[in-house]
């Protein structure tokens, strides 16, 4: 007898596994992992401590001559799914506008130069 598979939406024997099951739970552990990270208290200080270096400005407007200060994101330049080990790593969050946090997300404003952009905010931090 043949099923509707919930996975891939195919069409199985009863009794047979998707092959497809694997890899989409060893995602959801990753999306559960990271989501329970984002709702921390650990996450939610630094966001407040990136926040705060950044002037509560968004750093790639102001690098434009402009003064976001409304709807502020803290963004993971190195993505925290790919680079774990950097999610609190001042060097790599920045304060961003939320339209500007969709087109990092969407690779629209490239990482190197959100790096650069950090790396300036730590040298006139450092000035002061």
């Amino acid at each position: 007898m043949l099923v509707s598979c919930s996975i891939c939406s195919g069409v199985h024997s009863r009794g047979t596994s998707c092959n497809k099951r694997t890899v989409n739970n060893s995602r959801l552990k990753e999306a559960n992992y990271i989501t329970r990270f984002r709702s921390s208290r650990l996450w939610r200080n630094k966001r407040g401590e990136i926040k705060s270096r950044d002037k509560y400005l968004c750093q790639y407007c102001l690098q434009k001559g402009k003064y976001i200060f409304d709807k502020l994101e803290v963004h993971h330049i190195r993505a925290i799914s790919k680079a774990w080990a950097k999610r609190l790593d001042e060097n790599n969050l920045i304060t961003l506008c939320c339209s500007c946090h969709k087109m990092a997300e969407k690779e629209e404003i490239k990482v190197n130069e959100l790096l650069e952009i950090v790396k300036n905010v730590h040298a006139l931090r450092g000035a002061y």
